[in-house]
């Protein structure tokens, strides 16, 4: 092979040596080298050969992990890019249901305030039920946050503070449905509450006392979907997946009297309208006083003693009932509004009820955003820290996977052109 040949073959090794390392890994003393062995070009052509080979391949090598690095990548911001364009998309069209609900909702806001105006102005408004009316509705939420808890522990209702206590909270809704109501028949505003008496199931109930001296007696049994009772629903009268509400009742006691001795007067006392008759033997006696506390109804009139002196005394009932009670009012008849105020206030109630819901759509929508918001900007973050992965990985494998290459070839070059120039 002819000096020529050889260093310019020397000199393309130096040339593939920069394009990969950004410098000759040649520098002029290995031209001046190469010149040196010219005599001995048989043997050195087969070996600067294979260092041409090499280099090529280890240049093919870098451009594969570059190659493999952008594919890794690419795939990558891909991904999050698309994913961000995806949330955009449904950004803009919540944004868009969100305008319309807005506009529902105004509409349906201002229909509500002026049927509330109008209503007030009528002269039918009644302040007292229009605040049972709110009462209720708050009563209504405890009760089935309670019957949810039931089901979320798999449990049957019950009337323990420590479990989901269902019973003490529909107390009180059938307190105030009693008083809704009540004040609706007797137009009487002071209603006062005995506590509830829980003794056995048909046993239990509510004392109300109106206009001073007359009482009702109230309890309420459990109702499926189709308002009908689960009184003799041994099973489910306590499944809160099978309850949907609770029906007031009415209940008449009966009274048997309790004699501390056997030769006591016979006496009996009987219910009827909130009132009480009582007879002793057989002469009715005007009630001068009576007190009811849970089982026991104490009755205080006036009499004659031996002596003929008027004397103050009492006799001693035991309450009881016959059956749970009879149906009054059911707490479906209040949502459906079957009842003359309802009637009354039927415009009003339309109106607040459209209000409502849509309010509560448009809330709905407003966290529905909130939430894509998020999401949307944690995925243009995700995108360029792809991207920026992307761009600084290309670069380190390029300088590494150069570097390298360039510092092998350099070194190999330089001992096997040593090793062949000292055979």
């Amino acid at each position: 092979m002819s000096k020529k040949k050889v260093n310019g073959i020397l000199k393309g090794v130096a040339g593939v040596g920069a394009v990969i390392g950004g410098a000759s890994v040649m520098a002029d003393n290995d031209l001046v080298y190469a010149a040196e062995l010219e005599n001995q070009q048989a043997k050195v052509e087969p070996e600067v050969l294979e260092l041409v080979g090499k280099q090529n391949m280890a240049s093919t090598a870098v451009q594969m992990k570059l190659s493999e690095a952008g594919s890794e990548n690419e795939s990558e911001v891909n991904v999050a890019e698309s994913n961000s364009v995806s949330l955009s998309d449904s950004m803009s069209n919540a944004n868009s249901e969100y305008d319309s609900a807005s506009e529902v909702a105004s509409e349906a806001t201002s229909t509500f305030n002026s049927a509330s105006t109008a209503f007030k102005e009528s002269g039918y408004s009644d302040p007292y039920l229009e605040g049972l009316l709110k009462d209720i509705s708050e009563a209504q939420a405890k009760v089935a946050a309670a019957k949810q808890k039931a089901i979320d522990s798999g449990d049957d209702v019950d009337h323990d503070s420590y479990g989901n206590n269902y019973y003490g909270a529909a107390d009180e809704l059938a307190n105030l449905l009693v008083k809704y109501k009540f004040y609706q028949e007797k137009y009487v505003g002071e209603i006062s509450y005995s506590a509830w008496k829980h003794d056995g199931y048909e046993d239990n109930y509510v004392l109300v006392t109106y206009d001073s001296n007359k009482y009702a007696f109230f309890d309420y049994v459990t109702a499926d979907a189709g308002d009908n009772s689960l009184i003799d629903d041994l099973v489910n009268r306590e499944n809160p997946n099978v309850i949907d509400h609770i029906i007031v009742v009415k209940k008449t006691p009966v009274f048997t009297q309790k004699k501390d001795y056997i030769f006591d007067t016979d006496a009996s006392l009987s219910y009827s309208n909130g009132n009480f008759t009582l007879k002793v033997g057989r002469e009715t006696k005007s009630i001068e006083g009576i007190s009811i506390n849970g089982e026991k109804c104490v009755v205080s009139y006036y009499a004659k003693d031996w002596f003929g002196n008027w004397k103050l005394k009492e006799v001693t009932f035991k309450i009881s009932f016959r059956g749970k009670g009879d149906r009054y009012f059911s707490e479906a008849d209040f949502n459906n509004g079957a009842d003359k105020y309802h009637e009354i206030r039927s415009e009003l109630t339309s109106a607040e009820k459209d209000a409502s819901e849509a309010n509560s759509t448009l809330e709905s929508l407003s966290n529905s955003i909130s939430l894509a918001s998020l999401s949307n900007s944690e995925s243009i973050t995700a995108s360029t820290e792809a991207s920026t992965a992307k761009s600084e990985s290309a670069s380190t494998v390029a300088s590494e996977s150069a570097s390298t290459v360039a510092s092998e070839s350099a070194s190999t070059v330089a001992s096997e052109s040593a090793s062949t120039a000292a055979s």
